[in-house]
């Protein structure tokens, strides 16, 4: 009589012990899960900022060209933003989300190089002015989603004397 007292015993603790790892298994799984919808978006994407000068009078400029990568990560939906011309280099960082085929981006971080400073840079090269980039980088940025080209088309967005777009191809350019 003992003896089975003592079995059910242990035979309850293996099935609640079981049952635990069941539930916390269940829950890692839940929590790991992600939308499959943003598994195409989520990676490395290349390109850069099609601009032109906001005044149609004025020529474009070499350091105006911007070019880089968006990385989005799926872990925390967050991103990272690279774009750098002759004169600066501005790293963005953030969160993203996905409504349908459309992207936006929310910065938390915008951060700015140089390259140097007056030393460096070459002769007449001119940054843009850091408070007009930061100020153009703190706005939500959206992206149309373009599957059959994997490409990420930007709305139009000005950054002081320049005005100008976003276009990200996927993996490389």
């Amino acid at each position: 009589m003992k003896l089975r007292r003592l079995h059910r015993r242990s035979e309850s603790r293996v099935y609640d012990f079981y049952r635990s790892l069941l539930c916390v298994l269940v829950f890692i799984i839940a929590a790991g899960c992600t939308d499959s919808s943003i598994i195409p978006i989520a990676g490395y994407w290349t390109g850069g900022f099609n601009a032109m000068p906001a005044d149609r009078k004025v020529k474009m400029r070499p350091e105006w060209v911007y070019r880089g990568y968006l990385q989005l990560y799926a872990t925390g939906m967050k991103y990272k933003m690279h774009m750098e011309s002759v004169a600066q280099i501005v790293d963005v960082s953030g969160t993203w989300q996905k409504k349908k085929d459309n992207i936006y981006l929310t910065s938390n971080l915008i951060e700015f190089d140089d390259k140097g400073g007056n030393l460096q840079r070459p002769v007449g090269v001119k940054p843009l002015d850091p408070q007009e980039v930061r100020q153009a980088y703190s706005q939500v940025m959206s992206f149309k989603y373009v599957e059959a080209k994997h490409e990420l088309d930007g709305l139009d967005m000005s950054m002081g004397p320049i005005v100008g777009r976003h276009v990200f191809i996927k993996g490389g350019e």
